[in-house]
């Protein structure tokens, strides 16, 4: 199988709660929600939605100067068309961007995860570990202060898109790609503007393939129809 991105939802920035509105997801889609604020101080507290999937939270970093940066993510989710992002405080500016994946694994399926902070050009998250499985998608994320501050897509990502936090001061982004051999993982973004302040992370999630199964069993789940659900409608 291969990993589709279905679609991209990214709010309004506000400095409070922030409710994103897909259209209706997918049964067992990957839901990634992307979140950065222009300061350290608010940090994300819960993220749920109106079919009760679970979010784990992936990766968050708010120990630089870029802004805190998270990354939380719901595997083999029911449909839903609300998220919401709730924050410890009300004090900073907060954007978030919600993806939805197909044909992803569905079990156990955030893999390796980096995080970094810095500052310059060269956004960089460094290597993650080796990942377990060779098709990965890899996603990664930013959050940049500075004077006019720029983001751009690193070498090799895709899919990318920025928010504006606070007008010529903080700036948020994301990317993806798509891997298919075994190896180590780094986030990248090129940084622009005057001395640019960065938060980012990188994490990496197992897309479903033949090898996956071969050293799994599902339980036996009957269907609407004639016996037990294959695997194509348990992961479509």
């Amino acid at each position: 199988m291969a990993s589709t991105l279905i679609q991209t939802v990214n709010p309004a920035t506000s400095t409070g709660s922030i409710t994103a509105t897909p259209a209706l997801t997918k049964l067992n889609s990957l839901i990634i929600v992307f979140v950065g604020s222009s300061a350290l101080t608010d940090t994300v507290s819960t993220v749920t939605d109106n079919a009760g999937n679970t979010y784990s939270k992936a990766y968050s970093i708010a120990t630089g100067s870029g802004g805190d940066t998270e990354c939380w993510y719901a595997q083999r989710t029911s449909p839903t068309n609300s998220v919401v992002v709730t924050f410890s405080a009300s004090v900073s500016t907060k954007s978030v961007f919600v993806r939805e994946y197909s044909g992803m694994w569905v079990v156990n399926s955030l893999d390796q995860t980096k995080t970094a902070s810095g500052s310059g050009t060269s956004v960089s998250t460094a290597a993650s570990t080796t990942t377990r499985s060779a098709a990965e998608l890899i996603v990664s994320s930013c959050s940049c202060l500075g004077t006019t501050p720029t983001l751009a897509v690193g070498a090799g990502y895709g899919n990318f898109t920025s928010q504006a936090l606070v007008a010529s001061a903080s700036l948020h982004a994301i990317e993806d790609k798509v891997v298919s051999a075994i190896g180590t993982q780094t986030g990248t973004m090129t940084a622009g503007g005057t001395s640019p302040l960065w938060d980012t992370g990188v994490a990496t999630f197992v897309i479903a393939t033949t090898n996956n199964f071969q050293n799994f069993s599902f339980p036996k789940v009957p269907d609407s129809g004639t016996g037990i659900m294959s695997l194509t409608e348990r992961i479509r």
